[in-house]
Order: structure tokens, then C-alpha cells, then sequence
């Protein structure tokens, strides 16, 4: 791969661990299919994902879904074709990663085949990404409709801001292999540039710091609403880009909490604040 990229890159991963989008049980495989006759899944809702065999015969076996139909699910060969034991997860792909730069083209790496490729979307992106942008797998959203496996929108998209003082986000769809430009957001008055700063929670909501003002947003991909959050008072230094927020989940049994860090701009102060 021959590219120049500004300071503000992102990389994303779609790991498998992170989410499981749907499970059965196959009714037939051959060489390249997994076949479940009882599914109506859209017609390559899947492509792109991954399939991973976690019992019966040929369990172990994770392949990447090129395509599928209704019932059957396309993958390169199988080293030992699954059957009607086959109990199959369908997830994040743990073999991709993808990463943006400083102009519209999007980058994929294949880890597996350790080759980086320039996609093509079926619709290219409208504006490139600068300084201040966001790039964020959304797997986890709550909404009604994003769950929905027939249907699924979790998983599907890589949310991102575009960042150089500009309000605009778009998204890009992962089994269709194209952009969806300017989604939004609604209420959104709010430019991000230089020193912006964005996390997933996991949850379907994305955190943004803008710029150095302290002033922290949340998106809501499942109402695609951007609204304010919180404000930390302490002043921040130079704005700097690169990523300095990220998320902890503390968990004790049954209880879970999360955690929002914050590293400030041009300084060695982090803050923290819990999601409740």
C-alpha cells in the first residue's frame, strides 16, 4: 500500500469477540455453503462477517461469508464441510481492519493474508476525513430495529466524523462496500476540529470531546441525535490530535460499569467519568 496519511488516521478492527450478531444450527453445508432452511435472512445482510462452527462436525472452522441468500451462507472451502450438527455463530470479522486517512479512500487489511487493499465503494464518500475525525464500529446499538437479524444494522457500519471543523458524519456499510454521506446528525450545531476526541461505548453511543473546550457530546446512532453531555472545567493545553479517550467496563458479578477516560490536550491529566 503507497498512501500519505495525515496525523489523524484511524484504524478500526471488527472482532469477533466483541459481538455475536446470530447462532443456529445447520440443516446442510456443501464445499462453500452453510445452508439453514429455517433463516429469511436479506440477501447478503452477512457479506463481509464472519461464520465460525463452535460444535458439531467441523467445529473450530471460522470462515469469512463472501455472500448469501435467504437460507445459505457463502464462505471459501470448508476443511471438514459442516452438517446438520453443525452449531454455527455469526460475528465481527476478526480478520479485517480498516483505516481512513486524509482523503476519501478507504483502506482494508486482510490479517490472514497479511495484504492491505484499497476498496472501491459502491458509493464513494462524499468529503475526506481531517483532523478532529472519529472512526467507530458500531455493534452494539439498543434500538429496535438494529437487532433485528433479519434486517441487522448492528455490525454493519463504521461510523465516522468527519472532523475539520465541520459538523458532518457519515458512515460506512460493511457488507454493501459503500459510504452513506452526511446522516447527520439532527440538532447538530457543533463543529469538531483539532483536539476533538471520540469513543464507543459499546452500547451504540458515541462520546466526543470537541476540540479543547471540555465540552463532551454524546451520538446516538439508533435516533442519530447529538446532544451535550457533560463539561470538564479543568483548562487543556495545545490542541493535539490523536485518540485520548477510551472506555473501562468495571464489572463485579451481575454488575457492570463503565467508565468514560479522558487524557487533556498537551498535558499528563486524566479524568473519568461513569456512564449511568
Amino acid at each position: 500500500m503507497a498512501a500519505a496519511f495525515a496525523t489523524d488516521a484511524k484504524l478500526r478492527s471488527t472482532p469477533g469477540y466483541a459481538a455475536t450478531f446470530t447462532t443456529g444450527t445447520a440443516t446442510s453445508a456443501t464445499g462453500t455453503t452453510l445452508v439453514h432452511s429455517g433463516e429469511t435472512w436479506t440477501v447478503n445482510q452477512w457479506t463481509n462477517f464472519q461464520v465460525i462452527i463452535v460444535s458439531g462436525t467441523g467445529a473450530g472452522q471460522i470462515r469469512t461469508i463472501t455472500s448469501n441468500t435467504n437460507t445459505t451462507l457463502t464462505v471459501a472451502a470448508w476443511t471438514i464441510n459442516p452438517d446438520a450438527t453443525s452449531v454455527y455463530v455469526i460475528e465481527g470479522n476478526d480478520d479485517y481492519l480498516y483505516l481512513i486517512g486524509n482523503a476519501v479512500t478507504l483502506y482494508r487489511y486482510s490479517i490472514s493474508g497479511n495484504a492491505w487493499v484499497t476498496l472501491t465503494p459502491g458509493a464513494a464518500r462524499s468529503g475526506a476525513a481531517a483532523a478532529g475525525c472519529s472512526f467507530n464500529w458500531i455493534r452494539s446499538s439498543t434500538g429496535d430495529l438494529w437487532s433485528d437479524k433479519y434486517n441487522i444494522i448492528n455490525g454493519r457500519r463504521l461510523y465516522s466524523f468527519r472532523g475539520g471543523a465541520s459538523a458532518v458524519l457519515d458512515y460506512y456499510d460493511i457488507p454493501s462496500n459503500t459510504w452513506v454521506s452526511n446522516v447527520g446528525p439532527l440538532l447538530a450545531t457543533e463543529t469538531l476540529t483539532t483536539g476533538s476526541v471520540h469513543e464507543n461505548a459499546g452500547n451504540g453511543i458515541l462520546f466526543t470531546q470537541k476540540d479543547i473546550t471540555g465540552r463532551f457530546f454524546r451520538y446516538e446512532c439508533a435516533t442519530n441525535s447529538f446532544t451535550p453531555w457533560h463539561t470538564l472545567m479543568y483548562p487543556q493545553g495545545a490542541a493535539i490530535v490523536g485518540d485520548r479517550m477510551f472506555t473501562v467496563d468495571f464489572i463485579d458479578g451481575a454488575t457492570k460499569i463503565t467508565w468514560v477516560y479522558f487524557i487533556i490536550s498537551t498535558g499528563n491529566l486524566m479524568f473519568r467519568s461513569m456512564l449511568i
